[in-house]
């Protein structure tokens, strides 16, 4: 294989677009090999906050912003405890984002494909990839009817084709989450009202929940998510668009705003069975968006899952080919970062399904969880759900859900931990004071994502806890804590090792963070008079 052989990105959806571009930006060649020809149909169009911030590091955002989507302040919801409708907005979480859009996917999908191709990314459209070639378990490059086209590093965004994992391992799907969608586009259907307008819409129904989606030129999606084997025994009865319409019937605000609107169209029936694929990367290759993993869409994680996948995809691409030393703690790395926000996602997702009591029918019963006294929710999902994620809203959605009394004493435990943590650490007088290190808690060496790349870095690790990539001068004081230490004895010792003039604002700041989150404790403190 030449090292200047191309990087090969199958699949021209969000994920393959956004790694090809950043790839392409960062001086490598790179062709895309795209089955259909854009634009094309696909479903998924309510988009996050935390998309943009990836959009507008390739450089896509601007064009995005110059489509006309309509804006998404939020989500409404007819959902959970209570029977009436309740919003949730990203202003409250995100000051950066406030907002998101409702993409009409055949053209957004287009123009990241375009913003591809002018940044230098080789685009073949209509050109079907049969298969990726592997030499000793190497993968080498791809074959087009019968041709082998070599490549440095295959990129799998066949999406639920799945390419490579459906040669290799195959998927893991969730038992869980065993759906399908039907779902059709409507014209002249009313919208929501005021800062809702843009709104995704869901909302739950006896066999499943609807959503409704305003698009640009009076267009609505609308679909419903139901369980498969149920739906397909009804659609078998009768058919599917009779199904829809019930459903559609059954609801309340849907079937209201959808008074005197039409569809021009068959309703069309797919797949939505959550899966993660065994490995989500390898030696020469890597998947990425729906041929890593496929999350139900609630929480409108498609679109996010790709592009901030195809984010750390890139990074992975770009250290195995510039550091050979760290490929395999950096292929390692990005399984880890991209199963952890599926697992984030999945975990809140169900916690929802399960919290849901304004519909009482079999298929709500069934996605309870019943055994509350055994539910044990991880520490890494209570910290996220507390406010220290990216996506920022599962606080505001769960507290609208019944949630099992174990994960609201959970949560509760950690906030009421986290507040007593604030109000010791504003009395205390911090120099004078006494800190060692939480039980478990350690510094260790790892590879982590650090900007744009893998690198290997300093962490502090603990039990339940995702690590921390911290610089050298963090690592040193909580090094230093492993037993019992005064501050001011911290001080003396940093100033022996740090050619800083303000040694004491740096120690103590970063004494009250590490306090903060759980990673060092007052075990003897002098208190403020």
């Amino acid at each position: 294989m030449s090292s200047s052989a191309p990087i090969l990105v199958v699949g021209g959806g969000p994920a393959g677009s956004t790694v090809a571009t950043l790839l392409a930006q960062r001086g490598y060649t790179v062709f895309l090999f795209e089955q259909a020809k854009f634009p094309r149909d696909h479903i998924g169009e309510s988009l996050l906050p935390a998309t943009l911030a990836t959009l507008e590091l390739s450089g896509a955002l601007d064009a995005v912003r110059r489509a006309g989507f309509v804006e998404k302040a939020g989500a409404t919801m007819v959902w959970g405890k209570e029977t009436e409708p309740w919003t949730w907005y990203f202003r409250e979480t995100n000051t950066r984002f406030p907002y998101s859009y409702q993409v009409n996917r055949p053209e957004f999908d287009q123009l990241l494909l375009q913003h591809a191709g002018e940044v230098g990314v080789q685009i073949h459209e209509q050109t079907r990839v049969d298969e990726v070639i592997f030499d000793s378990g190497r993968a080498i490059g791809v074959r087009i009817q019968d041709e082998p086209i070599e490549g440095s590093f295959v990129v799998d965004a066949t999406g639920q084709s799945c390419l490579i994992s459906s040669k290799l391992q195959g998927r893991n799907w969730d038992e869980d989450f065993v759906n399908l969608a039907i779902y059709n586009y409507f014209s002249g259907a009313n919208h929501l009202i005021g800062d809702d307008r843009g709104n995704i819409l869901i909302e739950s129904v006896p066999n499943g929940w609807l959503w409704k989606i305003p698009l640009k030129n009076n267009v609505s999606s609308v679909g419903l998510v139901a369980d498969r084997d149920s739906t397909v025994k009804a659609i078998r009865r009768t058919n599917t668009e009779h199904v829809f319409a019930t459903a559609r019937e059954e609801s309340k605000i849907v079937r209201d705003l959808l008074s005197g609107s039409h569809c021009n169209s068959r309703s069309i029936v797919t797949r939505d069975w959550s899966y993660q694929s065994n490995r989500f990367a390898g030696c020469g290759w890597v998947s990425v968006g729906d041929a890593a993993c496929f999350i139900d869409p609630l929480f409108s994680t498609g679109v996010h899952l790709a592009v901030s996948g195809a984010f750390l995809a890139a990074a992975l691409v770009d250290t195995s080919l510039s550091d050979v030393g760290l490929v395999a703690e950096a292929t390692q790395s990005y399984e880890g970062l991209y199963r952890q926000q599926y697992e984030h996602f999945r975990e809140l997702t169900s916690l929802f399904y399960s919290g849901n009591r304004t519909v009482d029918s079999y298929f709500w019963e069934s996605r309870r969880i019943t055994n509350h006294e055994n539910y044990a929710p991880r520490e890494a999902f209570i910290r996220t759900v507390s406010g220290q994620n990216v996506a920022g809203y599962e606080r505001s959605v769960l507290h609208h859900a019944a949630t099992p009394d174990k994960f609201d004493e959970e949560l509760r435990k950690f906030d009421v931990g986290l507040n007593r943590r604030r109000v010791e650490l504003n009395n205390a007088n911090l120099l004078e004071s006494t800190v060692v290190c939480i039980a478990g808690v350690k510094v260790a060496s790892s590879v982590v994502l650090d900007g744009a790349r893998f690198s290997r870095s300093k962490v502090i690790r603990g039990e339940d806890r995702v690590d921390l990539a911290v610089s050298d001068f963090v690592a040193e004081v909580v090094q230093y804590c492993a037993v019992p230490r005064t501050v001011s004895s911290l001080v003396q010792q940093m100033t022996v090792t740090s050619q800083s003039s303000k040694i004491v604002e740096m120690v103590t700041s970063t004494i009250g963070l590490l306090v903060i989150d759980g990673i060092l404790e007052l075990v003897g403190s002098s208190t403020n008079n």
